[in-house]
């Protein structure tokens, strides 16, 4: 939204005069803007959907459910609301920010859509797959300690299993040292 205030700041022929006609910044703010993969805008008029950028989306913004959902959204002058919508087989969530300008009638709403249904399931595969790879690790990471483990303490069995064996009667049993040892 920093971009559009700055946009409106410069005016229609960046000669530092606000605009005076909401289409026309609604048309400045979306030549210079390009919606990422899970987003749009639109500028709504008088509650019609006036400009909506091309492109193909995962959703609609100026579909009908979209456009009455906002038109239940109370909005106050000159500030912005958020909603969650699921509507087109996702989540959307909404911002709706009121548009002012000094000699504009009309009723102005700007209004962008990030679609974090989808951003939630690539979320879910990505830890799914962070799961997986942390249970294969621990699983892997402790066959080889247990491997690690039962040589370093084959000796210590030996000689427990050594002195099992030796009694007062039978003192000829004998333990093999290693050199390397």
């Amino acid at each position: 939204l920093a971009t559009g205030q700055e946009i409106a700041v410069l005016g229609p022929v960046l000669d530092g005069q606000p605009y005076t006609d909401v289409r026309d910044l609604f048309y400045a703010f979306l030549r210079v803007s390009i919606p990422g993969d899970d987003e749009s805008f639109m500028g709504v008029i008088d509650g019609q959907a006036s400009l909506v950028p091309g492109g193909e989306r995962r959703f609609e913004i100026n579909d009908d459910e979209v456009l009455e959902a906002l038109s239940t959204l109370q909005v106050p002058e000159g500030r912005a609301r958020t909603m969650s919508l699921r509507t087109q087989g996702t989540e959307l969530r909404i911002l709706a920010a009121d548009v002012q300008l000094p000699e504009e009638t009309r009723r102005a709403t700007f209004v962008v859509a990030n679609d974090i249904g989808r951003q939630r399931a690539a979320i879910n595969r990505q830890l799914g797959t962070f799961v997986l790879i942390s249970l294969g690790t621990m699983a892997l990471a402790g066959v080889i300690g247990g491997v690690v483990i039962g040589r370093l303490l084959r000796p210590l069995q030996e000689l427990l299993e050594a002195f099992a064996e030796i009694s007062t009667e039978n003192l000829t049993r004998r333990l093999e040292v290693a050199k390397e040892d």
